[in-house]
């Protein structure tokens, strides 16, 4: 006996399905399903699961698309911080500048300018602001 012989009694016989008859013409044929071997099957809905999956990542909730535009998002907020922060650090300088002045003159003229404060005694005079409306023509009322 050969080394290739002996091997051959060693290993399992593969039993093998035996072919189904094929149909005659004019008979049921089987479903769609039936025509398609079954790895070739699970391999087209393996491939269609991956699909869904991967649309949905980029288009769905929480996906790729609404990510980057969080990101945009997120830089705007920032800048708007920054630009508050500014402006705190800005009204806190002003504040001390307005504290180590000695003399309330700092805060007597702001308080005159934008609040229209005035000194017991003072009188104040109140003149009419410019229209941007032209004057009416004489005569014509």
């Amino acid at each position: 006996m050969s080394f290739l012989e002996r091997l051959r009694a060693k290993l399992p016989v593969r039993i093998r399905r035996e072919r189904e008859p094929v149909a005659a013409k004019g008979a049921a044929r089987p479903g769609v399903l039936g025509r398609i071997p079954r790895r070739r099957l699970l391999l087209l809905l393996l491939c269609a699961a991956l699909s869904l999956f991967t649309a949905r990542s980029i288009v769905g909730e929480r996906g790729l698309l609404e990510a980057l535009g969080q990101r945009g998002e997120l830089a705007r907020v920032r800048r708007e911080v920054e630009a508050a922060r500014a402006r705190n650090a800005a009204l806190a300088a002003e504040i001390a500048r307005l504290r180590k002045v000695k003399e309330n003159t700092a805060v007597e003229s702001i308080a005159r300018e934008k609040l229209g404060y005035i000194k017991p005694g003072e009188v104040t005079y109140l003149f009419p602001e410019e229209s941007s409306d032209p004057p009416p023509a004489p005569g014509k009322r």
